[in-house]
């Protein structure tokens, strides 16, 4: 049972614009990491995908910073994450756990819990900068698993801006924090624009597109599309945060 009243937030994506502003040098510190939540125990908020090309709500996300923890000796913080798949009825809760340093936000672990009480753990080796600039470029790598089941995936990020984002009636003035991803083992690409607040430093909005290697492209090659370095991704989901 979920504890939001989801009938209050839209089944159909509202109307997005990003309008690109002047070019100007923003420097902020990232209050939460991007794409989910803030470094605050009690941070409750929704986060809902709206698929492409119908842009209908297809995926609840009831997310919570539960407190905080001691992993292999680092205060961490703990964020449950309910998901609700309202296209194939599926469910799952997992737990991520994320360490706040003093210049970087780092992923430390992923427990996920399936519906029949099957579970699996993951150690993650990934962190990514609080402190962010206009024109700031730079390549990370995210490591999942250890051993024979470690998984690579190679990153370029990149922060530009300013932008004035539209969803609905809501209105943020954001920097643009974009990653390209190469999954080489399993030739995968994909491209990510989270949209962050200059005000709150937190997520405003968030987009993912696809790339060489997914089998939906023939599905999206009507969908907005972006391209970067060479490469054509296309737009998958959006996603909308709301905090109550």
């Amino acid at each position: 049972m979920s504890q939001w009243d989801l009938s209050k937030y839209p089944q159909v994506e509202p109307p997005i614009t990003i309008e690109k502003l002047t070019p100007e040098e923003i420097a902020l510190e990232i209050k939460g990491a991007p794409s989910y939540f803030k470094f605050e125990v009690g941070d409750k908020f929704l986060w809902l995908d709206y698929d492409y090309p119908e842009r209908r709500l297809t995926q609840v996300h009831e997310c919570e910073v539960a407190g905080k923890m001691l992993f292999q000796g680092e205060e961490c913080y703990e964020v449950r994450i309910k998901r609700h798949d309202l296209t194939s009825g599926e469910q799952e809760t997992r737990y991520w756990y994320r360490a706040l340093r003093e210049n970087e936000m780092a992923t430390l672990l992923s427990i996920s819990w399936e519906p029949d009480k099957t579970g699996k753990i993951e150690f993650y080796n990934w962190s990514v900068p609080r402190f962010i600039k206009t024109g700031d470029k730079w390549q990370s790598i995210e490591e999942i698993g250890q051993g024979e089941a470690k998984r690579v995936i190679d990153h370029i990020e990149e922060v530009d801006g300013p932008y004035l984002v539209k969803v609905g009636d809501r209105k943020a003035k954001c920097l643009r924090w974009i990653t390209a991803s190469n999954y080489k083992a399993k030739g995968r690409l994909y491209f990510a624009e989270v949209f962050i607040s200059i005000e709150s430093g937190l997520t405003f909005f968030f987009r993912r597109y696809n790339g060489r290697g997914w089998n939906n492209l023939d599905k999206l090659k009507n969908c907005p599309k972006i391209e970067y370095e060479g490469e054509t991704y296309f737009l998958w989901y959006d996603c909308l945060i709301f905090r109550d």
